[in-house]
């Protein structure tokens, strides 16, 4: 038997493993329109909170097909009988 000092000094932070890590807590993003994204809002590895705005899409299409829509609609409401 031997008999030592205890010695106080900080442990290396960093460990190697073998395995996989998966988050605590995951949920499915979708989108509720077909489109591209116009900008990203969050950052990669950090926290995001519920309702928060995690990307933008572009409207572009979406105003297309919006005046499109108020244009047939003026066109029927013109052209039906009163």
């Amino acid at each position: 038997m031997t008999i030592d000092s205890v010695l106080s000094r900080d442990l290396p932070a960093m460990t190697e493993a073998v395995g996989r890590a998966e988050a605590r807590t995951s949920v499915p993003v979708t989108s509720r329109v077909d489109g591209r994204v116009a900008e990203v809002d969050f950052k990669e590895r950090k926290p995001v909170h519920r309702g928060q705005f995690l990307v933008r899409m572009d409207s572009a299409t979406l105003d297309v097909q919006r005046r499109q829509a108020e244009g047939w609609s003026r066109a029927i409401r013109r052209n039906s009988p009163t």
